[in-house]
């Protein structure tokens, strides 16, 4: 285990105190864990990681409420920070998409000319509109912008559901 003290708000003495005090401590747990094999005190270890894994769920909550904070407080959506590194905030997705209606939506459009004919510029119109929108790639999602460009409206078609506020940090490389 690392002795290198961990710095939260290097502008903070206190915060800098509290981290140190921590990384200390754990530096003692972790010592004293290897006391514990030593003696075959099974049952000490197992109530230690009870109160750790508790620990470390508490730990979780906090680092996910200041990465909230970051990500609602963050001026832009990358920033460097001197000494820390390159800050971006991150918020996944997930679409589940009414496909067949959209497939339905786009061959009706395409194919509907108003006189109940189907041409063979239509059909060509069809595939080249299908070859850009349909989602041909590894994450089969249907290719949004194109779709916008068809002024397909996509809310339609697709319900999005957001994932968690998170922020990346990119630390800076030592030049050595």
């Amino acid at each position: 285990m690392s002795e290198e003290i961990v710095k939260l708000g290097s502008e903070s003495p206190v915060a800098a105190d509290v981290i140190a005090i921590f990384n200390d401590v754990l530096l003692q747990m972790y010592d004293y864990r290897k006391e514990l094999v030593e003696a075959g005190d099974w049952d000490a270890l197992c109530r230690g990681l009870v109160n750790l894994n508790d620990f470390k769920s508490n730990l979780t909550m906090l680092v996910q409420a200041i990465e909230s904070d970051i990500y609602d407080t963050l001026p832009e959506k990358k920033v460097t920070i001197e000494g820390v590194g390159i800050i971006e905030k991150r918020r996944s997705s997930s679409k589940k998409w009414d496909s067949e209606g959209l497939l339905n939506s786009i061959v009706n459009d395409k194919l509907n000319n108003g006189t109940g004919e189907i041409t063979p510029g239509d059909v060509f119109d069809l595939v080249e509109t299908l070859k850009r929108v349909m989602p041909i790639t590894p994450s089969f999602g249907w290719r949004v912008n194109e779709l916008k460009k068809e002024n397909i409206d996509t809310s339609n078609y697709c319900d999005v559901t957001w994932g968690r506020p998170t922020v990346s940090v990119i630390p800076y490389k030592e030049k050595k």
